[in-house]
């Protein structure tokens, strides 16, 4: 049974994406921490020490379809989601990532940025503007911390 999953985008413009949610795999959300060496004169084995975190990443992979929505769908949905990777730029220049509010069903409701959108397009393509029928969008999220 699908669950419904939204992408809402915090930062700049652009609408909510929308899509029934039915994984057969998601990767994460994976944390990892990073230790640094000490080297002190007379050990045979250097101390580990906390150095940092880094972000928890989710990685997952939504399937789109032009069957029962418009020629373009498809197309606009990867147009959509690209954006959500470009910098807002606010406040005396300074860029960062525009920040999405990621909402899995019930399983996660998290305050995210996009890094990665890595389709792959398949199925029937229009003879004349060459529009694919389906695709699969891999997306790579980082959660925001800042």
């Amino acid at each position: 049974m699908p669950t419904a999953g939204m992408i809402i985008p915090i930062d700049g413009p652009g609408s909510s994406i929308r899509f029934q949610w039915n994984p057969k795999k998601i990767d994460g959300p994976t944390v990892k921490a990073e230790y640094a060496k000490l080297n002190v004169a007379g050990r045979d084995s250097p101390y580990q020490q906390y150095s940092h975190g880094d972000a928890t990443i989710i990685k997952f992979t939504i399937e789109v379809s032009r069957y029962n929505n418009s020629d373009g769908y498809v197309a606009s949905i990867g147009d959509a989601l690209r954006s959500l990777t470009q910098p807002s730029v606010q406040m005396a220049g300074m860029s960062r990532p525009p920040r999405v509010m990621l909402i899995l069903g019930s399983f996660l409701r998290s305050i995210c940025i996009l890094t990665e959108v890595a389709p792959e397009f398949e199925g029937i393509f229009e003879q004349n503007s060459l529009l694919p029928f389906n695709a699969k969008y891999k997306l790579t999220f980082h959660e925001y911390t800042g």
